[in-house]
């Protein structure tokens, strides 16, 4: 899977969570970007993300989440291993 398929399945789920059909979004586009993407909302994108991919982050990984990138990057990381 490459990253622009993991980006797009990512707007997908970001928009279904934030209720937005036309949300557009870019490696870059971290919580200060989007109305709503609060600590809370943070754990429900996590957890979306991975029911949609099949897998569980860990803790440490999670600290690390800062945008979207950091998503693009988990995903592929254990797509590939």
């Amino acid at each position: 899977m490459t990253d622009a398929e993991i980006l797009a399945r990512l707007t997908d789920l970001f928009r279904s969570e934030f209720a937005d059909r036309g949300l557009v979004l870019s490696p870059c586009t971290g919580p200060a970007d989007l109305a709503g993407w609060d600590s809370v909302r943070m754990l429900d994108v996590i957890f979306r993300i991975e029911q949609e991919f099949g897998l569980a982050f860990t803790g440490a990984e999670i600290d690390r989440f800062r945008n979207v990138q950091d998503f693009i990057e988990a995903i592929a990381a254990r797509r590939r291993g």
